[in-house]
Order: structure tokens, then C-alpha cells, then sequence
């Protein structure tokens, strides 16, 4: 006679078995007891975790070959401790931080003393004719840009001759300190208006050799600064690291999208918050609407905007919608023959309920193949009453 999953427990000491048993799967009232399910049996069987509440479905005979069941809500909380602990380490890692916004540390050093001489001064600063690129140090006031190029720069200069040729066109002039060694610094030709070539001590401690080459360039009276302040790194170290830190905070979600405090699904997310979270991540993280508690999930790096339009704010988009198409029906500067919107449309949306017109700016054209992926009220009603366009 086959031995009873309750004997078989019994037997073997594995009363934890008998702990998580929850039932046949797809029973509710009637629960078959473990005395009448053979040890092993082929049925799959609901395996309570007795850490979380939840369960997983298994056969009998898989259940007893195993020691501790791994359910899928706390595989999803180990992964999510592993990546706070990641996220933790990487904080304090000021070389990682730099290289987060898309810095270095000797340009840190940099951004940080030339800070004290001039008053308006940004660093990663973004031009809209400048594409995805940025300036590492931009002095608005001089209307100069200066970038600092580490090894990098020897091996592919593509972007830098085009950043050159771009600055060049919107009357920016371009400074270029090139890191080198002592053979590289031969060359005499790169792509700015003004570079100096620089062979970089332990811990760049001769940075200052650059500061005051820039200086000397720009404007020489500055130098009096560091007369009577001398420049050290070792004594501003701490300081440079908090302006590191604080360049790396403003790029995180909570600075980029604040409103992500009411959304950010805190339970999912474990100890993982949007002050931990860089806009270029790549993973999935979860948000619950504050109004009826539908959770969902968002990956940073593929959003513009933060919070994708819950289904309970469907009414409030096609009231929105209504009014913006009625006003210029009205004034006729819509025509929905050419399914186009006007600009000044656009405009308006942008002005008046920026939510909308994310939602359609998202996709670029009226073209939304993916319209399934999202939940964009918005685009429906557009679609579905002012063009002949199908949603697939």
C-alpha cells in the first residue's frame, strides 16, 4: 500500500511539508486532507509560504525532494534586497557616481574650483542643438564650453569633432583639457578653439596647472582667488564628494518626478526608493494609484514621463480632451481630415494639461502600434472618435 503524505512527513521528519500544505490546486471548500494524497502523487498541490502567505503550485512528488519552498514574491523581495544593497554600495562610491552623471572625477575637480571663481557655471549642461550630447562645463556668461577628455578621447573622437563643429555653428566657444601621457603630448590638433594638454600626477594632484591655464585664458584677473585660498585636493576632498553626490541626487526620480512619492508602491518596491533609483535604470519598479489602489509597473530608463495615466483618470482626460477640441474646433484650427495636430494645439495641450500632450508626444505620431502596453485614455478617445485609425 502507498504511504500517505502525512505518514510520509511523519516519517521523515518533514512536518514543515505538512505546514505548507494548502490543497488539491483549484480546491476552496473542500480541501483534501494530506492523509489521503500519496506521498508520491502527480497532483499539483498548493504549497503555502509560510514567510509571505503566498503559495506555489508543485506536485507532491517534486515538494518532498525539496528543502524550502521559494516562492515567487520572496524570490521578487531577495532580488529586490540584492539590488537595494547594489544601489547602497554604488552611493558611496563616488567613482561610480561620477561616471552616473556621465563625469569624471578629475572634471569634478574641476567643475568644483571653477565654481568658486565664477559665479553662473553648469556642468553637464544640454542644448537642444546639441541632440544627446552635453557640455562638460559651461560658462553661460562667456557663452564657453570646456570639456575634459580622458583616455577615452585618444581612442574615438567622432562625437567630439561633431560637439566642436555644433558649438562652433551656435557661437559657443570650445576648451579642451586632454589628458595624456607624456608620448601622447606631441599631437597639436584637436577638435576645440583652445586645448591644453595635460599629464596628470598621482591623484591629479597638479590639477591646479589646469585651473590656471583655463583662467589665463578666459579671464586672468580670476586668479586672485586662489591666492589667497590655495588649491588642494586633500583638503577639499569631502566637499568634492558632496558635490558629486548632489549632482547625482539631481538625477535621480525623486528629483526628476517628486510626484512618484504618492505613486511609488512602497510594499513591492522593499526598501527601494526613488532617491535610490537613476533615470537611465533599466529594471522594473511598481507604483500604486493613491486614488483606487491598481497597481502597475514602470521601467525608468523607457519613460519620459513618470506616471503612466491610470484607468480611473479616464473621464478627466476626455473632459480635458473635449475642451481642447471644442475651443479650436471652434476657432478652426483643427482639421481631423489630415489626422494631424495643429501646432498650436500642441501648444496648448502642453500649456494647459501636460499629461495629455506626453501621452501623445510619447509615441511621436498618431501611429500607436503599442497603444496595448499603456494606458492612454487620451489617445483612445482621439482615435476612436476623430480618425478612421484602428488600435491593434
Amino acid at each position: 500500500m502507498i504511504k500517505s503524505l502525512e505518514n510520509w512527513c511523519i516519517d521523515n521528519n518533514r512536518m514543515d511539508i505538512l505546514d505548507e500544505y494548502g490543497g488539491i490546486l483549484g480546491e476552496f471548500l473542500n480541501v483534501t486532507k494530506p492523509s489521503k494524497i500519496p506521498y508520491n502523487s502527480s497532483e499539483y498541490i498548493k504549497w503555502n509560504c509560510l514567510k509571505c502567505g503566498s503559495y506555489k503550485a508543485l506536485k507532491v512528488e517534486e515538494r518532498i525532494l525539496l528543502g524550502e519552498i521559494d516562492c515567487l514574491r520572496c524570490k521578487q523581495k531577495k532580488s529586490l534586497a540584492k539590488r537595494f544593497e547594489k544601489l547602497q554600495s554604488e552611493a558611496t562610491d563616488i567613482v561610480y557616481l561620477a561616471k552616473s552623471i556621465q563625469s569624471s572625477i578629475p572634471e569634478q575637480y574641476l567643475y568644483y574650483y571653477l565654481k568658486k571663481v565664477f559665479n553662473n557655471i553648469e556642468s553637464q549642461k544640454q542644448f537642444d542643438w546639441l541632440g544627446k550630447m552635453s557640455i562638460d562645463i559651461y560658462l553661460p556668461e562667456y557663452r564657453i564650453g570646456i570639456e575634459y577628455d580622458g583616455e577615452r578621447f585618444h581612442s574615438n573622437n567622432f562625437n567630439d569633432e561633431l560637439k566642436f563643429k555644433l558649438c562652433k555653428d551656435n557661437q559657443v566657444k570650445l576648451l579642451r583639457i586632454v589628458e595624456s601621457s607624456k608620448e601622447q603630448q606631441t599631437k597639436t590638433e584637436y577638435p576645440a578653439d583652445w586645448y591644453y594638454s595635460y599629464f596628470p600626477s598621482h591623484n591629479y594632484s597638479n590639477i591646479s596647472e589646469v585651473i590656471f591655464e583655463l583662467l589665463n585664458y578666459i579671464d586672468k584677473n580670476k586668479e586672485a582667488t586662489f591666492l589667497e585660498h590655495p588649491i588642494s585636493i586633500k583638503n577639499d576632498l569631502a566637499n568634492i564628494e558632496k558635490q558629486i553626490k548632489k549632482e547625482f541626487d539631481k538625477r535621480t526620480l525623486f528629483y526628476k518626478w517628486p510626484e512618484l512619492v504618492e505613486y511609488w508602491d512602497y510594499e513591492k518596491n522593499g526598501d527601494i526608493l526613488p532617491n535610490h533609483v537613476f533615470k537611465s535604470d533599466k529594471k522594473e519598479y511598481y507604483l500604486k494609484c493613491p486614488k483606487c489602489n491598481k497597481k502597475y509597473s514602470f521601467f525608468p530608463y523607457y519613460r519620459r514621463k513618470a506616471i503612466p495615466p491610470c484607468s480611473c483618470e479616464g473621464l478627466q482626460y476626455e473632459k480635458r480632451t473635449k475642451e481642447i477640441i471644442s475651443m479650436y474646433e471652434n476657432k478652426g484650427l483643427i482639421d481631423f481630415e489630415d489626422n494631424l495636430l495643429d501646432r498650436q494645439v500642441e501648444d496648448e495641450i502642453l500649456r494647459s494639461a501636460n499629461s495629455l500632450y506626453q501621452s501623445y508626444r510619447y509615441f511621436g505620431t498618431i501611429e500607436i502600434c503599442h497603444i496595448h502596453k499603456f494606458s492612454k485614455p487620451f489617445l483612445v478617445y482621439y482615435l476612436h472618435r476623430y480618425t478612421n485609425k484602428k488600435i491593434c
